[in-house]
């Protein structure tokens, strides 16, 4: 049974210890969260599937050796800088590691040097290093990335993705700035503190496996505001007080738009779903009504990644790299 370490216990990260366990795939041997409120209590009180008598460790320096572990799933920060040190050391471990930090979907837009250091870090100490994730990660850049290859010819790629914020946990209400002041949200938007992360990213994934070279992109993100009184996870949302986001990206070639990508996530979304559009020669099109999970699909594909990064010769991948797919368990 793969063993598993896993960091970072917040809203996903209990979801996947317990997802974990259930698939048969491997199972969380230690915890690690930084969190005051968290370190020191028993797994099992956070998650059901815990199990046993492991207590969630304040750090990684608490564990000593990391040959006790097969991989580890970090589900921490957003920005390839602010995990670098929690990837040094599990690299240096010869680990295999998939994260949920948006950037290290395509690390090099943002942190170029920094991701060179961390790949050879990998290849020197036999580790592994993946960005994983639904969005980015999956659904806006591998999975219409896979349907490319259907086309003899590609013009361009369009995707959007609509969520119903209304359905979804708190944080990530709180992450699309639902309820906040429209002014103060759209400050917030354009600083980069609050907002999707990994636009960008996934636009430059999904050129890569669609064979789409790139001259320019632009980013965009405006506050989008609620139109009547609404519910919130943090209580009523008056109209005119920000409902969520619409952020994008678009892809240019010689000044003509190749690849676009739509994220729209509000509290009163009317019609949530994913839709890629391909034109090409033949054109194609997919529709997936109401939208995948967040947390449930990003869990799946972080505990299902961990088979298909440890056939991979150490380095970092990214998701267009290897072929992810239900895996049996590990014997």
């Amino acid at each position: 049974m793969r063993r598993v370490l896993q960091v970072g216990l917040g809203d996903l990260g209990r979801t996947t210890v317990g997802d974990l366990a259930r698939s048969g795939l491997g199972r969380v041997t230690a915890a690690v969260d930084a969190s005051p409120s968290l370190a020191g209590r028993p797994l099992s009180e956070l998650v059901s599937e815990g199990g046993g008598e492991l207590r969630v460790h304040s750090s990684l320096a608490e564990l000593g050796d990391l040959a006790a572990f097969d991989a580890a799933i970090v589900m921490t920060r957003s920005r390839v800088a602010d995990c670098a040190e929690t990837f040094r050391t599990l690299l240096a471990g010869g680990l295999a590691v998939v994260s949920t930090c948006e950037e290290l979907t395509w690390p090099w837009l943002r942190a170029p040097q920094l991701t060179a250091e961390l790949d050879a870090l990998a290849r020197e100490r036999g580790g592994r290093l993946l960005g994983v994730g639904v969005n980015p990660g999956f659904l806006m850049d591998a999975l219409p990335g896979v349907l490319s290859a259907a086309c003899l010819e590609l013009e361009s790629v369009r995707v959007e993705r609509r969520i119903d914020a209304s359905k979804r946990r708190a944080a990530f209400q709180r992450k699309i700035g639902a309820g906040s002041s429209l002014a103060d949200h759209d400050a917030r938007l354009q600083a980069g503190e609050t907002g999707h992360v990994g636009l960008g990213e996934s636009l430059h994934l999904l050129a890569a496996l669609c064979g789409l070279e790139l001259d320019d992109w632009t980013e965009t993100a405006e506050a989008v505001a609620a139109e009547r009184e609404l519910d919130s996870a943090a209580g009523t949302v008056a109209p005119g007080a920000a409902a969520g986001v619409r952020q994008a990206a678009r892809g240019l070639r010689q000044g003509r738009t190749v690849a676009e990508l739509v994220f729209d996530a509000r509290l009163d979304q009317p019609d949530p779903a994913d839709e890629i559009l391909l034109e090409g020669r033949p054109r194609a099109e997919l529709r997936i009504a109401g939208g995948l999970h967040g947390d449930l699909s990003t869990s799946a594909l972080a505990i299902h990644a961990l088979a298909a990064l440890e056939e991979r010769p150490p380095g970092l991948w990214t998701m267009g790299d290897l072929p992810i797919s239900r895996r049996r368990p590990r014997s």
